[in-house]
């Protein structure tokens, strides 16, 4: 029963949502030009005889602007028109154009005619010099988007905004200019918003003044901004909201050392001609605090002093004592000393010149109540074992001490009415009787000392007057219902026999009310009219259903797709013309038009719903992402060594939501250029589609042979929830392998391994990501397990099977402590009785698997070279420690061993390593250094490696 109301307050949640969201939209139409909307007539009221629809539009658009005149204005031949209909049918539609509104009086009525001139829109924003701050923070800064009306003189204010914004960022006398021109014939316009940053500010002097207990230096050093303007050489651009951020920490720390009541004020001094800022910091320490507790038993000093609250809230006014007091009574409450006191008294005195503050609160613990029985008397109807289970008051026990809390108590109590009431006894009483047993003297063990306390028994007993239980005995349903009697009385909660529960009504009354307006009645109102026996052992319960009228759904008017095909749109939003008219499908059509990714922001507007019209149509209105990217980065990583790439790429190909991408990637182990197209759903399901083509040499460090690959991939994977995801990968692949320049020639080798080979591999995998964080997770589960199912249609080198399960977990060890481990396993298993290629077994050894050893020669010969084998398994174990100032430092353990072997060279035996790592972290992610030292290291090889990294390594 109760998982059922759940799922109906959850679906109710979404109608209400939708109602709001809807509602709101109403009123967020647009921007109204003064004038835009004029009615030339002010006559009598007359009859409509026509309406005639005129659009003087000399842009080109598909936007269906008589459509959506006729759809918004409502004026129907045969309706009465009064020149406030006309009026307002004109402000209407004057968000979007500029209208005008004639009217011709004749025998037969009068005809409207209605000119619209549709206003010229934005197309699309470029922006160019954004650089340090990304093209969204500019465009958030602006109030035009893509899709808005142009209009010339709103440019000034746009320009002042983002100067402001660069002005926030500490340039000294930004510039911006907004030129626009007109998108080919369209006669929509684009906006390129050019930004000439100039010079900075940078952090000059910084005279910390007031400080007696820290150097200069020290404080000096502690300002991140200081430090981001290159120890005060004046290169980093100084940013002022920063610098508070700075003040902030600064006093954190002063609190840590108890300098509780410590203020810093800066002063600070612009000086444009030097592009510089001085600052001056005025520290008023205050008294240095020291806690000391007096009285206290039961706790230890170490225990109260995580009561205390000066290190984080500091002491002004005395409330960071105040507070650390109410800490400490109601801990000592919830442990059962119900007549605990507290005070508290202060001491000032200098020592060796600074000043000290000494605080002794004193602590009188009184009795310990525990509870000594829990008497329940008078339930007959529920079990006392069932009334239990509700009760948190009890005697001691395994998991309790069994304290005795007057809160708790009192809240156990509002529990049993509460479950009475669920189960039809809406009279039933409960009520306390508390007996403390003053006298009872024993020996109690606190959790950090041991030592005689007194302890007070209480004796709980619980009254309960049960009264009569009320069950349904009738539902009915009367009114206009749409549906059947039988449809909505199965719908509802409460059934004949049910015991009856008051607040279930309302829960009903919104369930019925949300599968009528399913049916195409989104004005609906259902009430419950509840009427109970006069021994109030019996209720009746009549739903009174006021429908109100049917609506379908009309027309859907896409407005601000200026690249996005109006027939892709409705597709994805998955309405229908002539449907039943329902608010959550509606929701549901701009949730889907949002996920598509190529949009800032989509908003549906109803059309005479408000009216409640017999056909609502919808409204819109898209503001479209720039579809074009491009990207392009670089480095150097100890497994690829220094490497760029770039990629170029359409996230709205053809107007159709589709991704289209070029990619390049050039490093010292090789090179890969790709072409792809992704469908983010396949013919309107959930399904993510990808094809690609691609060129591929791969040169892997320390291994004997190159390989070169060409192929085409086509990928399906669908999201089942907020953590999991399948992929079925198709690959199609033509393989020449090949041994490199530098390296002789081995005479064991099977010749065929340098054949060229075509194989096709399918591979189905499951994801599950639980991680709280892509970029720096903190707790979480990242698990996967692929399978590649590979074919060769040449030979049967490739015929194999191969298994990778991927497993990487996250914990908080300590608030600035995460630890991390990964286990990998990986298993290549034959079926065409051949030894499978070189290029397809497993390597270990490295940043990315075991660190120390060099990339893939975790297992080699005797003649150095690495050994690959079908059966891999490695894995590793690090401490994230946050060191601050974007730091982390790594103690790492790692461990692995490649087992069945081509070749009979190396050991089966698990390799180790440890070491430790320094990671800077970035807003992409982390960079670091480590180095990983051989615990089992042999003759010959080195002690350790030191490996660079980009990202985490798991």
């Amino acid at each position: 029963m109760r998982d059922r109301r759940r799922r109906r307050s959850r679906r109710l949640s979404l109608v209400g949502a939708a109602i709001f969201i809807l509602s709101w939209s109403l009123l967020a139409v647009g921007t109204q030009a003064d004038g835009a909307a004029v009615a030339e007539w002010g006559g009598p009221p007359v009859t409509i005889a026509d309406v005639l629809i005129r659009v003087d539009a000399p842009l080109s658009d598909d936007f269906d602007w008589r459509g959506w005149a006729i759809a918004l204005m409502r004026l129907t031949p045969g309706d009465l028109l009064t020149p406030e209909q006309l009026q307002q049918s004109c402000e209407a539609l004057a968000p979007l154009a500029r209208v005008s509104a004639h009217v011709d009086p004749g025998p037969g009525g009068a005809v409207v005619t209605v000119t619209l001139q549709p206003y010229p829109r934005i197309e699309s924003i470029s922006i160019s010099g954004a650089y340090p701050l990304f093209e969204k923070d500019v465009r958030t800064a602006m109030t035009l988007a893509s899709g808005d009306v142009f209009q010339p003189e709103e440019m000034p204010s746009q320009e002042a905004l983002v100067v402001q914004r660069y002005t926030n960022e500490g340039y000294i006398d930004p510039r911006v200019c907004i030129r626009w021109e007109q998108a080919g014939d369209e006669g929509h316009y684009r906006l390129d918003v050019a930004i000439e940053k100039g010079p900075h500010y940078v952090l000059g002097d910084v005279r910390p003044h007031g400080n007696r207990v820290f150097e200069d230096t020290d404080i000096i050093s502690r300002l991140k901004t200081w430090r981001i303007g290159t120890f005060g050489l004046g290169f980093g651009r100084f940013v002022a909201r920063d610098l508070e951020a700075d003040i902030d920490s600064l006093i954190a720390f002063y609190r840590r050392q108890g300098y509780a009541d410590a203020a810093i004020s800066p002063k600070l001094t612009y000086k444009p001609r030097d592009q510089r800022v001085d600052c001056d910091l005025t520290i008023v320490e205050g008294p240095r605090y020291r806690v000391r507790f007096e009285g206290n038993r039961f706790y230890s000093d170490f225990r109260l002093r995580r009561d205390l609250v000066l290190t984080e809230k500091g002491n002004l006014g005395n409330m960071g004592i105040r507070r650390s007091i109410q800490n400490i009574r109601r801990r000592y409450l919830a442990a059962g000393f119900a007549d605990a006191r507290l005070s508290w008294e202060t001491d000032d005195r200098s020592e060796a010149g600074l000043a000290v503050r000494e605080v002794v609160i004193q602590v009188d613990e009184g009795r310990r109540h525990i509870v000594d029985q829990v008497i329940l008397r008078g339930n007959r109807r529920l079990s006392s074992d069932l009334l239990y289970e509700h009760i948190l008051t009890r005697p001691p026990g395994t998991l309790s001490a069994g304290p005795y809390i007057a809160q708790v108590l009192s809240e156990d109590l509002v529990a049993i009415r509460a479950l009475y009431r669920n189960r039809g006894f809406l009279e039933a009483q409960v009520t306390e009787e508390v007996q403390i047993d003053k006298t009872r003297v024993g020996e109690t063990t606190g959790k950090e000392t041991t030592g005689e306390e007194t302890t007070a028994a209480v004796r709980v007993i619980v009254h309960i007057d049960e009264g009569p239980q009320t069950r349904v005995a009738n539902v009915s349903i009367d009114g206009d219902a749409p549906l059947s009697s039988e449809t909505l009385r199965g719908a509802a909660g409460l059934k004949s026999g049910d015991v009856y529960v008051p607040e279930q009504v309302n829960n009903d009354e919104n369930e019925l009310a949300a599968r009528i307006s399913e049916a195409g009645y989104p004005h609906v109102k259902v009430t419950g009219i509840p009427r109970l026996s006069e021994d109030r052992t019996r209720v009746d319960i009549r739903y009174r259903v006021e429908a109100g009228p049917f609506v379908r759904l009309g027309r859907l008017f896409f407005f601000g797709n200026f690249r996005t095909r109006v027939a892709f749109l409705a597709r994805e939003s998955g309405l229908a013309t002539g449907n039943p008219f329902d608010l959550r499908q509606v929701l549901e059509a701009q949730r889907r038009l949002r996920d598509l990714n190529i949009f800032d922001s989509v908003q549906v507007q109803p059309v005479g719903l408000k009216e409640k019209d017999e056909t609502v149509h919808l409204l819109v209105t898209t503001s479209e992402r720039r579809p074009y990217y491009f990207e392009m980065g670089g480095g150097f990583q100890t497994d690829k060594g220094i490497f760029g790439r770039a990629k170029v790429g359409d996230h709205n190909f053809l107007g159709s939501g589709k991704d289209l991408a070029l990619s390049a990637e050039a490093s010292e182990v090789g090179s890969r250029y790709e072409a792809s197209l992704t469908e983010p759903r396949l013919l309107g399901t959930r399904i993510s589609a990808g094809a690609g083509v691609y060129v591929e040499r791969s040169e892997p460090f320390n291994q004997s042979f190159g390989v070169d690959t060409t192929g085409a991939t086509l990928n399906l994977s669908r999201d089942w929830g907020p953590h999991l995801k399948t992929v079925l990968a198709n690959q199609f692949e033509r393989r020449e392998q090949y041994r490199r320049d530098d390296v002789a020639p081995d005479e064991t080798e099977d010749p065929r391994d340098y054949d060229p080979r075509r194989i096709f591999v399918t591979t189905p995998t499951v994801q599950w990501d639980s991680r709280d964080s892509f970029i720096r997770p903190r707790h979480g589960l990242l698990a996967s397990l692929a399978v590649d199912f590979s074919v060769g249609i040449d030979d049967s080198l490739d015929d194999f099977v191969k298994y990778r399960l991927d497993a990487r977990g996250f914990y908080p060890l300590l608030a600035r402590v995460t630890l991390a481990g990964r286990v990998y396993a990986g298993y290549l298993e034959p079926y065409g009785g051949d030894q499978p290629p070189e290029d397809q077994l497993f390597f270990l050894g490295g940043a990315a698997t075991v660190r120390g050893y060099k990339e893939n020669m975790l297992r080699y010969d005797a003649d150095g070279n690495p050994v690959g084998g079908q059966l891999a398994l490695t894995a590793g174990l690090e401490a994230r420690i946050d060191i601050g100032r974007n730091f982390e430092l790594i103690p790492f353990l790692d461990t692995g061993s490649i087992q069945q072997t081509l070749v009979s060279a190396g050991s089966d035996q698990f390799r180790w390593s440890y070491g430790l790592g320094l990671q800077y972290i970035t807003p992409i992610g982390p960079v670091g250094i480590f180095y990983g030292r051989k615990i089992d290291a042999r003759p010959g090889e080195s002690s350790g490696r030191f490996h660079l990294s980009i990202g985490y390594t798991f």
